[in-house]
């Protein structure tokens, strides 16, 4: 028995040593995850699921958000993701929706997310994008 718990207890130690330098990495180069909101007048309809789409989204451990709409940055780099009083105005242009140079977010994000009803967002977005239908 006394040699289990010997190994016990170096195999706990080891796996504490990992998870915590590996928790102090997370900490020090968090994600970023870019959330870009459709915040034209056809997605007033949709308003409330935008919201709780971003209540959802928001709840990641290590990870740090930034906001932007085709019209304005909401909010840069932050602990919580927040649309604040954002309202759905204006008719829709999805080409601003996709106007990477003017943002530096984009460069430094490891995930992008784009909020919106548009159906020709699917086949418009990049690749790497995570379109989230309404």
């Amino acid at each position: 028995m006394r040699p289990f718990a010997i190994w016990l207890a170096i195999a706990i130690g080891i796996y504490g040593a990992f998870a915590g330098a590996y928790h102090m990495y997370l900490i020090g180069s968090p994600r970023r995850v870019l959330v870009i909101v459709d915040s034209s007048f056809p997605m007033q309809p949709v308003w409330t699921d935008v919201q709780a789409d971003v209540r959802r989204l928001s709840g990641r451990r290590y990870t740090l958000y930034a906001l932007i709409t085709e019209k304005q940055r909401v909010h840069g780099w932050s602990s919580t993701l927040n649309l604040g009083s954002l309202k759905p105005y204006a008719p829709r242009s999805l080409l601003n929706l996709y106007a990477e140079t003017e943002y530096p977010e984009f460069a430094e994000a490891t995930e992008i997310h784009v909020l919106t009803n548009a159906v020709e967002a699917l086949s418009q977005s990049p690749k790497d994008w995570i379109v989230h239908m309404f």
